[in-house]
């Protein structure tokens, strides 16, 4: 997921080099030689497609929840096999084990601010936000995360990969204190 999150600008850009080439070659190609007409074509086709910033909102949006599916689906693994609450905390309360203080307040940020973006991605974008101070908080703390009119838009990769990190230690190392070493998760089931 880090490497696709990372690529997509660098991919958009590609695309849209492409694009251009291609709506020149067709503006010329519809103008039959004449030059204003080209222009005309041509800008009407770019502003058609002149959505880089949308395309980045939607894109991110997607690896926003694609990256906390991830970190629920594991946890979903862990608490099934500790017999116990869907959340990381009830695993190690079941299972009398201690995370560092790191990981802790990285579960705190994940529970309360990261749950609280996704989940108004999900239901409430266009509509009426919950938790509006912490997404505002979110917004004033990130040059990506954009909070206005009551909708959340996402325009590049730090907060997510940021997010990625700080999910893939905690379950690592909830994982190792469990222990499960190198594969955690392998055709369907948890390794030890």
């Amino acid at each position: 997921m880090e490497k696709l999150i990372c690529q997509y600008p660098k991919l958009l850009e590609e695309l849209n080099k492409e694009l251009f080439i291609q709506f020149k070659e067709e503006a010329i190609q519809d103008a039959c030689d004449d030059k204003e007409v080209e222009n005309s074509i041509f800008f009407e086709k770019m502003k058609a497609f002149d959505d880089d910033e949308d395309m980045k909102n939607i894109f991110y949006q997607s690896m926003l929840l694609m990256v906390y599916a991830y970190y629920e689906s594991v946890t979903n693994l862990l608490a099934k096999e500790a017999r116990t609450k869907q959340i990381i905390k009830a695993i190690c309360s079941s299972k009398n084990i201690t995370l560092s203080k790191e990981a802790m307040n990285d579960i705190d940020f994940i529970d309360d601010e990261v749950n609280a973006l996704r989940n108004n991605i999900c239901h409430n974008n266009s509509g009426t936000p919950r938790k509006i101070d912490v997404l505002r908080k979110i917004a004033q703390n990130s040059n990506e995360i954009h909070f206005n009119e009551d909708v959340i838009s996402i325009t590049g990769p730090n907060y997510i990969l940021n997010v990625l990190e700080k999910e893939s230690k905690i379950l690592l190392e909830l994982a190792d204190k469990l222990g499960y070493k190198n594969k955690l998760y392998s055709n369907g089931q948890l390794k030890k």
